[in-house]
C-alpha cells in the first residue's frame, strides 16, 4: 500500500509570489518543504529552521550554485527567507553565508 505525505504550503505563497522567477520560486519550496512541511504532533507545530546546504539546493532544484547563490540573496532581500549560523547570528550577504560552518533556512511566509 502506498502512502502519500502531504507539505502544507501557505497560502500567501499563492496568493502574492506566483511571479518570482523559477530559480527563486523553487529554493523557496524547498525551504517551505524542509520546515513548514514537517509538523511536529508533540509539539504541535512546524519546525521552524532546518540546516540546508547550498548542495542540497543543487540537488533538489537542478540549479547552479550561483544560481542558488543569487536566488537566495533576492529571497532574503525580499524577506521571504532568513538564514542564520550556526551561532544563531542572521546572515544576509554572501560573504557572511560563505564564512559560516552551517546554514539555517526559515521561511517568513505564515
Amino acid at each position: 500500500m502506498a502512502y502519500f505525505y502531504r507539505t502544507c504550503t501557505p497560502n500567501e505563497l499563492f496568493d502574492k509570489h506566483l511571479h518570482l522567477k523559477e530559480v527563486e520560486l523553487k529554493v523557496l519550496l524547498v525551504v517551505i518543504r524542509q520546515t513548514y512541511g514537517y509538523y511536529d504532533k508533540k509539539r504541535g507545530r512546524h519546525k521552524e529552521w532546518d540546516w540546508l546546504t547550498i548542495s542540497f539546493f543543487v540537488k533538489k532544484t537542478s540549479k547552479s550554485r550561483k544560481a542558488i547563490g543569487l536566488a537566495i540573496q533576492l529571497l532574503i532581500n525580499k524577506r521571504l527567507i532568513m538564514v542564520k549560523n550556526e551561532r544563531g547570528m542572521l546572515v544576509h550577504t554572501p560573504e557572511l553565508r560563505r564564512l559560516s560552518k552551517k546554514l539555517y533556512f526559515k521561511t517568513t511566509l505564515e
